[in-house]
């Protein structure tokens, strides 16, 4: 067996969406060599995700079926138990994105519980996530426990918000 290579988002999309042109057959016939194991990283399936439903319309179910056909397909390395939770929270939960879903199912896969956020949707409905200043969710460090604020010098350059409010 080959060494672990890796594809890019365009390689699956190309593979699950046929555009009529030969890109589609390169892919999916990369994908198919038998001696050959290929890595998708986590955001390689976001940004498929996102491309699916922003670029070609599909629903979070098609979506979903897609990622679903990827991580069938036996040369794909990923963490599939991750990204199966991932998308099935992303097709049940019409409000979460899918990086919100992925994030909280891989802080779930490592253990790094709870995940604290300022995302009220994402606090709400993933059980892994926690609303940083909410008490009522359960564990919040007290000021004896909190490491000091770093000095000026140690913070990060200030950023001025430049959106049209």
């Amino acid at each position: 067996m080959m060494p672990t290579q890796s594809v890019d988002t365009n390689v699956l999309l190309r593979a699950a969406i046929d555009l009529g042109d030969s890109q589609t057959d390169q892919a999916r016939n990369l994908l198919a060599l038998a001696d050959h194991t290929f890595r998708a990283e986590p955001i390689v399936f976001a940004e498929f995700v996102y491309a699916l439903t922003t670029h070609y319309g599909l629903t979070r179910q098609q979506a979903g079926t897609l990622v679903r056909w990827v991580l069938a397909i036996e040369s794909v390395d990923c963490d599939r138990n991750t990204l199966t939770a991932a998308t099935a929270m992303f097709e049940s939960h019409p409000k979460l994105s899918f990086e919100d879903c992925l994030l909280a199912e891989q802080a779930a896969s490592h253990g790094a519980l709870p995940l604290w956020t300022f995302d009220q949707k994402l606090a709400r409905q993933h059980p892994a996530a926690r609303l940083v200043g909410r008490m009522e969710h359960g564990w919040m460090p007290s000021k004896a426990t909190t490491k000091p604020t770093p000095s000026p010098e140690s913070a990060p350059p200030a950023v001025k918000d430049t959106r049209d409010l």
